[in-house]
C-alpha cells in the first residue's frame, strides 16, 4: 500500500461543455506534490480520475482499505470531493483534502467529513503530516504547520500558517510519469 494515494473529484463524463471542446487539463498540482514527495522518499500513487469513473475510484478505495488519501478540493468539484470523503471513509480511509476550496472553508468540510484540510502549500506540510498521521492519529496533529483538523475534544484545531517555499527552484518538476498523458493531448 503506498504512503498516500492522491486523487481529485473531475470526473470528465459528467462535464458536457468540456467533451464537446476536449481540452482536460491534467492535475498538475497532484502531479508536483507526487513528485516532491516521491523525492522525500514518501511511497504515492495517483488516481486521475478525469477519464476515470466513480466506480473504478470506489473500487480502488475498496482493494486497500485503511491508508491515507489526499484529494484536491476546488468550487467545480465540491461535491464529487465530498463523495470522495464519505466513500473512502467507507473504507476506512484517513481522508486529507487541498486545494483552494476546502482551505477557504476547512471547518465545513471537516463537518462533512474530511479528517484534515491542508491550507497553503502542500508540499512540505504533507511530508510532515503523513508520518504524522501514522505516529500520532489524526486527531493530535497540533503543531503540524498549515493544517486544521478535529482534535481529540471533537473542537477544530487550526495550526500556524507553514512558510511558504523560498525557492520555488527548488521544488521537482510535476510528476507526469502518474498519469496517462497521451490522452490529455
Amino acid at each position: 500500500m503506498p504512503d498516500i494515494l492522491l486523487t481529485h473529484g473531475y470526473f470528465l463524463f459528467e462535464d458536457e461543455k468540456e467533451q464537446q471542446i476536449m481540452k482536460p487539463y491534467a492535475p498538475l498540482g497532484l502531479l508536483y506534490l507526487s513528485a516532491y514527495l516521491k523525492r522525500e522518499g514518501f511511497e504515492v500513487e495517483v488516481f486521475d480520475t478525469t477519464f476515470s469513473t466513480k466506480d473504478a475510484l470506489a473500487a480502488r478505495l475498496a482493494a486497500t482499505p485503511g491508508g491515507v488519501v489526499g484529494v484536491y478540493t476546488n468550487l467545480m468539484t465540491r461535491a464529487n470531493a465530498l463523495w470522495v470523503v464519505e466513500e473512502a471513509h467507507r473504507h476506512g480511509w484517513t481522508v486529507v483534502l487541498g486545494g483552494p476550496e476546502s482551505a477557504n472553508y476547512p471547518e465545513d468540510y471537516l463537518s462533512r467529513g474530511a479528517d484534515v484540510v491542508v491550507v497553503g502549500e502542500g508540499e512540505v506540510t504533507m511530508a510532515e503530516l503523513i508520518p504524522a498521521l501514522r505516529d500520532r492519529g489524526k486527531h493530535r496533529l497540533h503543531g503540524v504547520a498549515g493544517t486544521v483538523f478535529i482534535d481529540e475534544d471533537g473542537r477544530s484545531g487550526r495550526n500556524d500558517e507553514r512558510e511558504k517555499v523560498k525557492d520555488i527552484d527548488s521544488l521537482p518538476w510535476p510528476d507526469r510519469e502518474a498519469i496517462d498523458t497521451a490522452r490529455y493531448v
